[in-house]
Order: C-alpha cells, then structure tokens, then sequence
C-alpha cells in the first residue's frame, strides 16, 4: 500500500505513557480511558475564544455556539471512563458563563436589580458589598 509510517507516532510503550486518538490511559491498578491532557487543554482554549466577556454577542447566541461545539466534543470524548475529567469541566464552563453575565450587568444597582429579579429576595451583607463594588467581585 506504500503507506510512510510516522517515527514521532511510532512508539513501543506501556499504555500509560501513550496517547491514541486523544485518549490515554491511566495507571492505576486497571486501565481506564481518560481524555488526554493535551486535548482536554485543547479544548479549554477553544471554550476560552468562544465564551470571551469582551465578544460582543448575546448570551443566546454564545451559548448557541457552544453548545454545537460542545455536543461533537462530548460524543466523541463521553466515551472515556472518568466522568470526574467531564464534571470539572462543566463546572468550569459555567462559571466562565456566570462571569459574561455578570460583566454585561456592568453597575451595582443592575447587579443588585437582576438579583433580586431572579429572586435573591434575602441578600446577604456580603453579597451586597460584593454588588456594590466597583470591581464586581
């Protein structure tokens, strides 16, 4: 078939210290498939360009996009065996989230407005000083 064989990919090597396909594998007593760093940082970046505070599109829209991105990602990826990896992810991505939402409420008063809009009836004297802070956090 004349097929050229790559020499960087080529390698003999326990499993653990390999990657196919953007997995590796763990080395704990049994195997398991985990998504490889390398991909997972990939894929950080790539949620990082499309939930930027500074783009200047809607919610509705960014999550649109997202989610495209995200639904091929985890078809493929969802196939690995530590969901762990997966759940900090999610975590991350809505925080990420939560932090656009609260850059395009820009003031303290419609901070504390959308608040108490969503049903924050009871704030805490915390949360009002973090509300009514210049720098928002």
């Amino acid at each position: 078939m004349k097929l050229k064989v790559n020499e960087a990919k080529r390698a003999v090597a326990r499993p653990e210290t390999r990657k196919f396909l953007g997995f590796s594998f763990s080395h704990n007593k049994e195997l398991k498939r985990r998504i490889s760093p390398k991909v997972l940082l990939r894929c950080k970046q790539k949620i990082r360009d499309l939930t930027r505070r500074t783009r200047g599109i809607s919610l509705e829209q960014m999550t649109k996009e997202l989610a495209a991105y995200l639904s091929g990602w985890k078809s493929y990826f969802g196939f690995c065996q530590t969901p762990s990896v997966l759940k900090t992810l999610e975590e991350w991505i809505r925080h990420r989230l939560r932090s656009m939402i609260w850059k395009q409420w820009k003031r303290g008063k419609a901070r504390y407005a959308k608040l108490r809009q969503l049903g924050s009836v009871r704030i805490s004297p915390h949360r009002r000083r973090v509300v009514r802070s210049a720098r928002g956090d």
